[in-house]
């Protein structure tokens, strides 16, 4: 009698630590106590190179056109310009400056990663013709430090070509200059192909898209005379205005001009004398 007791006690005392333990698993879990600091999350996300800008195919890339922005870990592409979070200032600036001066091959819309074989950087195949519009082409031409703009100009801006020469009209040395090609886009100055004002460039080579006649006009003015550029505004009144003009020696100085009147004052004959 006494074991079997023992026994149904027993199987009453495993019931009720079943019926606890069932319980308890199906028990939200309690609020951490007032005054308990939640532990802290992990962030392990990244920083990913971004378009700052629509860069349509053709643009040629300036420091503010990219930016770095959080990214998942997760979603990282081997493809995408990345940085760990804790990259010291200076070398996240220098990788970022690092994608300046290459060109858009693929388009790239706001917000998108800047993706390997979107963007073409200098000195890789196809560069230059990335750069180019359809039909245009790509021409170097020779010019003084002076004629530079002495680092003022910077790829990426409009400029008039200036053609300076010395001719010989009815035996006189004559000078003239005239704008020779205007509103030309300047691709290059020398090896560098990005405009950032604080590393000016006093180059002595401009590369510059052209026409193919273009191109031969330059060709052609190299050999002629003295080439120089002319730096436009911005403004897009400037560029549907002015054309083509020339300046001759006599229009531009006084004393050249004085001098032209006394060669050009007609000769009169009255009896035989001359005035």
């Amino acid at each position: 009698m006494k074991a079997r007791f023992a026994i149904l006690l027993l199987i009453n005392i495993l019931l009720v630590v079943g019926v606890v333990i069932f319980l308890g698993m199906g028990r939200a879990p309690q609020a951490p106590a007032p005054g308990t600091a939640a532990a802290p999350a992990v962030d392990d996300s990244v920083d990913v190179l971004i378009a700052a800008n629509n860069l349509p195919p053709g643009t040629l890339i300036q420091p503010t056109d990219v930016a770095w922005q959080k990214w998942p870990k997760e979603n990282l592409s081997d493809t995408f310009t990345s940085k760990p979070r804790d990259m010291p200032g200076d070398q996240a600036a220098a990788l970022q400056n690092s994608i300046a001066g290459s060109v858009v091959r693929l388009g790239i819309g706001k917000g998108q990663p800047i993706v390997t074989g979107a963007v073409i950087k200098p000195g890789e195949k196809g560069f230059l013709a990335a750069i180019l519009a359809p039909g245009m082409r790509a021409i170097s031409i020779n010019i003084s430090a002076s004629g530079g703009g002495a680092g003022l100009i910077l790829p990426g801006d409009r400029v008039d070509v200036l053609l300076s020469q010395g001719l010989k009209i009815e035996d006189k040395d004559r000078r003239v200059t005239e704008t020779f090609i205007p509103d030309l886009r300047l691709i290059a100055l020398d090896q560098k192909v990005s405009g950032d004002p604080k590393d000016p460039v006093v180059g002595r080579t401009a590369t510059l898209e052209v026409t193919p006649r273009q191109a031969e006009m330059l060709v052609l003015g190299e050999d002629m005379g003295k080439l120089s550029l002319s730096l436009r505004s911005v403004q897009k009144a400037d560029t549907d205005t002015l054309g083509r003009t020339v300046v001759w020696d006599y229009a531009a100085s006084m004393a050249t001009g004085s001098e032209a009147m006394k060669v050009s004052m007609p000769t009169i004959v009255r009896g035989g004398a001359a005035k």
